[in-house]
């Protein structure tokens, strides 16, 4: 199985856990509000960031991931990628500070919501996709095994409950 098979399988196991504890999936129509969430994970990411102690910063960088893995797999079922460094995308990041790598993944959302709102479908995803390289990319900057941490995550995840207590299924 390659890289870009197993976070398929990632996006269809993070489908049926949020599907299961009750979260509404990403459409076409509620995008915006998703990737909104995205922008939360990150700036937690960057409120966890401690070099020396990265548990907190790693399950961080898992929510990023797997907020986009849902959008991705829900929006463009089957259909998007593990981009590759392209035109327009940043250089490496392992020169930047951490604010600098976490902007990167900013700007890509950003740009995804950008297109959004032209009804640019393409753009939307190839964005979203070119942010999931650079949540794999900082990750690998700081020895975080990425796809391992988003397993954690989702088991715990798995055992929250429907919208992870906020509300039970009858209302």
């Amino acid at each position: 199985m390659n890289d870009q098979q197993r976070y398929q399988k990632l996006a269809k196991r993070v489908r049926e856990i949020n599907a299961g504890n009750g979260w509404d999936k990403p459409t076409w129509e509620n995008l915006p509000g998703k990737l909104a969430m995205v922008f939360t994970e990150i700036n937690e990411a960057h409120e966890e960031f401690d070099p020396s102690a990265s548990t907190a910063f790693s399950l961080e960088l898992a929510d990023i991931a797997i907020r986009l893995l849902d959008c991705l797999e829900s929006v463009w079922p089957g259909q998007w990628t593990l981009r590759q460094p392209g035109p327009g995308m940043p250089g490496s990041l392992k020169d930047c500070g951490i604010a600098e790598q976490l902007w990167a993944i900013v700007d890509r959302v950003s740009e995804a919501l950008e297109a959004w709102r032209h009804d640019n479908g393409m753009d939307t995803q190839i964005c979203l996709e070119q942010a999931l390289r650079a949540v794999r990319e900082v990750s690998g900057i700081y020895g975080i095994n990425l796809r391992g941490w988003i397993d954690v995550k989702l088991d715990r995840n798995a055992q929250r409950g429907y919208l992870h207590g906020k509300k039970n299924s009858e209302g």
